[in-house]
C-alpha cells in the first residue's frame, strides 16, 4: 500500500511538472552516470552527499578523493624519478665512453713515447725493453689512471653521503641512500667489483705506516656494505677505499717507472716500493695529492684478505638465516685479530 501510495504521489508531482523529472530524480540520475574513479566526479558526488544531508558519506568520498590524489602524486613523481635516472644514466654512459676514449689515446700516446725512449736507449748498453715489458708497463699506468679516478670518485661519494645519510629509522635506509648517491644497481655492482680487486691485490699490506686505522681496516674486513651497516660504518668504508684505491694506484705508477728504469726486470721491485712508502713526507704527499684524511693507528696491522672474506661470508651466511650476531668483548677481539697477521 505505502508502495502504491509513492507511486501514485510522484506520478501526480510529475503530471504538474509537466513530465519533468523532480529534484531527487535528477539528483539520482546525475550520481548514477559518476564515474568514482575520477577526482572530478568523486567531488561531484560529495556535493550531492552534503546536499542530502549524508555528511558520512561526504566524509567517506572526501577520503577516497584524498587517497586517489595522493596515488596520483606518487605515479607523478615515481615518473619524474625515471626521466630523471634515465638522464643522468644516459650521461654517465656517455662520460665513461669519454673517458675510454682518452683513456684509449692516453694509452697510444704512452706506448708512442715508450718506443722513442727505447729505440734511444738502445745505444746505451741497457737491456732493450721487449714489446711485452711494454705492454705491462702500459697496463701498470693504465691501472694507475683507472685508480686514481677510482679514489677521487670514491672520496666525492663519502663527502656526499656525509652530507645526505641518515640518521636514522627504519633498516636498510642507509644502504638505500648509499645506492642512490652512488648512482645505481650498475654503479654499485662497479664499486662492489673495485673493491674486492683492492682487496686481491695485497695492496692493503702495501700501505705505509699510520695510512690505514684499525677502523679502516676492520670496514674492510667486513666486506661490501649491506642492509645492516650503519650511515658512519658506509661513510668510513667510501674513505676505505679512497685511501687504498690512491695507494693502488702510485703502487702502479711506480712499478711502471721501476720497470722502466730497470729494463724491463722487476727484480727487488717490493723492497724499493717498502722504502718508497717510508720516505719521509711521501704519505703526506699522497694525501694533499688525493684530498685524503688519515686517523693514524697506535699500532701497525697487517691485513689477511682471505681470513676477512671468510669472515664477511660467515657474516653474510648468518644474516640470511635472521640470526644476530653477538660476541662477547673478549670474543670479538679475537675474531678480529684472527683477519691480522
Amino acid at each position: 500500500m505505502a508502495n502504491r501510495n509513492r507511486a501514485v504521489q510522484e506520478g501526480l508531482g510529475r503530471l504538474m511538472r509537466g513530465g519533468e523529472p523532480s529534484a531527487q530524480e535528477k539528483r539520482q540520475e546525475a550520481m548514477g552516470q559518476l564515474d568514482l574513479t575520477k577526482v572530478e566526479d568523486l567531488v561531484k558526488l560529495a556535493k550531492i552527499q552534503q546536499v542530502r544531508n549524508d555528511f558520512a558519506g561526504a566524509a567517506q568520498t572526501a577520503s577516497k578523493i584524498q587517497a586517489i590524489r595522493e596515488r596520483e602524486r606518487l605515479i607523478k613523481e615515481n615518473e619524474e624519478q625515471k626521466l630523471l635516472d634515465e638522464k643522468n644514466r644516459t650521461a654517465q654512459e656517455e662520460e665513461s665512453a669519454r673517458r675510454w676514449e682518452a683513456g684509449q689515446k692516453l694509452k697510444e700516446q704512452r706506448l708512442d713515447l715508450e718506443r722513442q725512449r727505447l729505440a734511444k736507449e738502445g745505444q746505451t748498453g741497457r737491456r732493450k725493453l721487449l714489446d711485452n715489458d711494454i705492454k705491462r708497463i702500459s697496463g701498470y699506468e693504465e691501472q694507475a689512471d683507472l685508480s686514481a679516478g677510482k679514489a677521487r670518485t670514491a672520496l666525492d661519494l663519502a663527502n656526499r653521503y656525509a652530507s645526505l645519510a641518515p640518521t636514522g629509522g627504519l633498516i636498510g635506509n642507509a644502504l638505500s641512500s648509499f645506492k642512490s648517491i652512488v648512482g645505481g644497481q650498475d654503479e654499485v655492482s662497479s664499486l662492489k667489483t673495485e673493491f674486492e680487486r683492492l682487496v686481491n691485490t695485497g695492496i692493503i699490506n702495501s700501505l705505509p705506516p699510520g695510512v690505514a686505522s684499525d677502523r679502516d681496516i676492520a670496514l674492510i674486513k667486513k666486506g661490501f656494505p649491506d642492509s645492516s651497516w650503519s650511515p658512519k660504518e658506509i661513510e668510513g668504508f667510501l674513505n676505505a677505499v679512497a685511501k687504498v684505491s690512491a695507494y693502488d694506484a702510485e703502487k702502479n705508477m711506480f712499478k711502471a717507472e721501476y720497470s722502466k728504469n730497470n729494463g724491463g726486470l722487476e727484480t727487488g721491485m717490493t723492497r724499493a716500493w717498502r722504502q718508497k712508502i717510508n720516505e719521509p713526507g711521501y704519505k703526506e704527499y699522497v694525501a694533499e695529492e688525493y684530498g685524503l684524511e688519515y686517523d693514524i693507528p697506535e699500532t701497525d696491522v697487517i691485513f689477511d684478505a682471505d681470513r676477512a672474506k671468510a669472515a664477511a661470508a660467515a657474516a653474510a651466511e648468518q644474516r640470511e638465516r635472521g640470526q644476530r650476531i653477538t660476541q662477547t668483548p673478549s670474543s670479538s677481539a679475537q675474531s678480529v685479530a684472527e683477519a691480522f697477521k
